[in-house]
């Protein structure tokens, strides 16, 4: 009998055969059961059994299947530990955005899915920048410093209490040191730095993480008129902090420093630390305590993760502990100066009331230079003008200065007058005395506003304890 085996025929006499009956005995020297005593006649009985040596057959391959499998993921295991490194990047470090960014803008990413993320420039006049960085769910691959680099995107659907979703980059390659990702971190900040120069990126606190908001075009600091030399003295002040983190060192003292910027709204508090930081290359960091989301744990989680060269601002301190913040007085006076706070932190707070201001918060340590910004004096209104007409004579800006009794009007109102006229530097002292007036008439009307509402307000509380009292005299 033949077999057609494509162009040949086999015999079938030729074929290896195999034993009819394969036991596992056979495998085993001859007599072995008689040597082997009571216990080997047992086990010979079993041996010669066919069902049992199958049986066993498939046991031993499968243990052999088994330990094989394990050997396999071990050395896979141990491999990948030794030589392979990776880097993961979270939501909830400012890294992220950094990263993605860089990402974004390397040539030899070639990705077909990608997710996109619009940056924009706040009162700069600039364009929205559109980045096109790599989509999640999906393994993308690049080069740099010539090594194959590839990254996973994972993006959590769930959200967050503040409606946000977690999400992290991993990037891996073949080696043994994590200097190339190193490297690749220091590439990614130094170009963030880069367009820091033009820009001031603003950070806001979205439950127990900074959230990168949109960049805002520096502002001069000479452009914030404040009285006198305090611009300068604040500048020095900043600048002489930046440079002593040796001199606070070596005299064993917590190197942060705290600034408060107390005086009536609209006199440049705020602005003023937005042009110090644009100045100074810095971002901000805008901490609001009266987020449901922050408590006195993730306070100082907070300020412990604020970036190297970044200003805290604290706006409004006296309102900070309202009905809604899950933040005590002591929570915050931990995390500013706490045994756990972080150092090297540069914090400025700003109030309209001082006096409202308890006096642990305020006391040196926690503030260490305390600076009144109030309203313009005629020195003040002298530069204000010149800013907006910068070819006005000597007599225009003594008519200017004497149209305005000192302290009676903020910055941001005399502003907003010249921004009205900044098309004609004698109208905007000739139709000052009018904008006067006719300021001063609202805030008279506002504040017989608010006292009819003080008066309302009382009466209802009036109502409500009377009623109280009839109920507790008809109990009794």
């Amino acid at each position: 009998m033949q077999f057609a085996l494509g162009a040949s025929a086999v015999n079938k006499e030729e074929l290896p055969t195999l034993p009819e009956n394969l036991e596992l005995s056979a495998l085993l020297p001859e007599g072995w059961d008689e040597r082997a005593g009571p216990l080997g006649k047992a086990l010979s009985g079993l041996l010669h059994n066919p069902y049992f040596s199958a049986g066993a057959g498939l046991w031993a391959m499968t243990v052999a299947g088994y330990f094989g499998r394990s050997f396999t993921s071990s050395c896979r295991t141990i491999l990948r530990r030794q030589f392979l490194i990776s880097f993961e990047v979270a939501n909830t470090d400012s890294s992220f955005t950094v990263m993605e960014r860089w990402i974004a803008q390397q040539p030899s990413l070639r990705s077909r899915q990608v997710t996109v993320s619009t940056q924009s420039f706040y009162g700069s006049g600039e364009a929205d920048k559109l980045h096109f960085s790599p989509a999640p769910g999906v393994k993308h691959y690049f080069l740099f410093n010539r090594r194959p680099i590839w990254m996973t995107r994972v993006r959590n659907t769930r959200k967050d209490a503040e409606g946000e979703v977690f999400e992290s980059m991993t990037f891996s390659t073949v080696g043994t040191s994590t200097a190339l990702f190193e490297k690749m971190m220091r590439d990614a900040k130094d170009a963030e730095e880069g367009g820091r120069k033009k820009h001031t990126q603003v950070y806001t606190n979205n439950g127990t993480y900074w959230a990168t908001q949109r960049k805002r075009a520096i502002r001069p600091l000479e452009s914030v008129i404040l009285p006198g030399d305090v611009s300068e003295r604040l500048l020095a002040d900043v600048q002489k902090f930046n440079s002593s983190v040796d001199y606070y060192r070596k005299l064993g003292v917590p190197y942060r420093r705290g600034y408060l910027l107390h005086g009536p709204p609209g006199c440049g508090k705020t602005s003023y630390v937005m042009a110090l930081a644009g100045y100074l290359n810095m971002s901000i960091s805008l901490l609001s305590l009266s987020s449901k989301s922050v408590n006195d744990e993730n306070l100082m989680d907070l300020l412990n993760k604020v970036n190297d060269k970044s200003i805290i601002l604290m706006e409004d301190i006296d309102r900070a502990f309202s009905a809604g913040s899950s933040v005590t007085m002591s929570g915050l006076l931990n995390a500013l100066d706490g045994v756990g706070a972080q150092e090297g932190n540069i914090v400025f707070m700003t109030t309209n009331h001082v006096e409202k201001l308890d006096a642990a918060l305020i006391r040196p340590g926690r503030v260490d230079l305390k600076v009144e910004i109030g309203l313009l004096d005629a020195d003040q209104v002298r530069r204000m003008y010149l800013k907006f007409f910068p070819n006005a004579t000597v007599d225009q800006q003594t008519r200017m200065t004497h149209q305005i009794k000192d302290l009676t009007m903020s910055a941001a109102q005399l502003q907003s007058h010249l921004f009205i006229q900044r098309e004609d530097a004698e109208a905007a002292i000739r139709n000052l005395p009018q904008f006067i007036k006719d300021m001063k008439e609202f805030e008279k009307e506002m504040e017989m506003l608010r006292a009819a509402g003080r008066k309302t307000k009382d009466a209802v509380a009036a109502k409500a304890a009377a009623e109280d009292n009839e109920d507790e005299e008809d109990e009794l």
